[in-house]
């Protein structure tokens, strides 16, 4: 039952933007826009529309009030040839992700040595945020970090930061996997 002086759901703006759309094939993306699209008023039936919106959201798996958003895993990898800074994950604009862990699937040293960094950059303030893991090795096969069990969980990044890999030293190879799972 609509509140008083809502529209009816029939005219509705949520329900009018995706009516062609089974609840199961409305992305994040949709829903981001849609989202977008409506007052933050609270008046003339903002506050229906409000409550339509965490409906759809939580009936297409677009919002989760309990956790993670199913379906949302997300594993990367990155590959390196040479030192450089790559970034690893950017969460699109309003999103909220959470960052799972990462693994080494393989690193060949030539020489010298090699150090990796996992980081995240204040993408407001361009600045480096903080450093996660460090690690150096200057033997063939590299740990991706040292004392894994001591990365502080859980991590949180946004729309305002990235999480990117540092490396630096002489390697011919460096794979690494990263996960992330959305929560908002």
């Amino acid at each position: 039952m609509p509140l008083p002086f809502a529209p009816k759901p029939d005219e509705s703006k949520v329900y009018q933007s995706l009516k062609d759309k089974l609840v199961s094939e409305v992305t994040a993306d949709q829903f981001d826009s849609l989202k977008g699209s409506v007052y933050a008023q609270g008046t003339d039936g903002a506050e229906d529309e409000y409550r339509r919106l965490l409906l759809l959201g939580l009936a297409s798996d677009q919002v989760s009030v309990a956790g993670p958003i199913p379906g949302s895993l997300q594993v990367i990898q990155i590959d390196y040839d040479e030192a450089a800074t790559k970034t690893v994950f950017s969460p699109g604009s309003g999103e909220v992700w959470l960052y799972v862990g990462s693994s080494r699937t393989s690193a060949t040293i030539t020489t010298g040595s090699i150090t990796y960094r996992i980081l995240i950059n204040d993408d407001v303030n361009s600045t480096q945020l903080c450093i996660i893991s460090e690690a150096s090795s200057s033997t063939g096969q590299a740990p991706l970090w040292d004392g894994a069990d001591q990365i502080p969980v859980p991590i949180y990044i946004d729309d305002n930061s990235t999480f990117k890999l540092k490396t630096s030293g002489s390697f011919s190879a460096l794979q690494t996997e990263h996960g992330f799972v959305r929560v908002r």
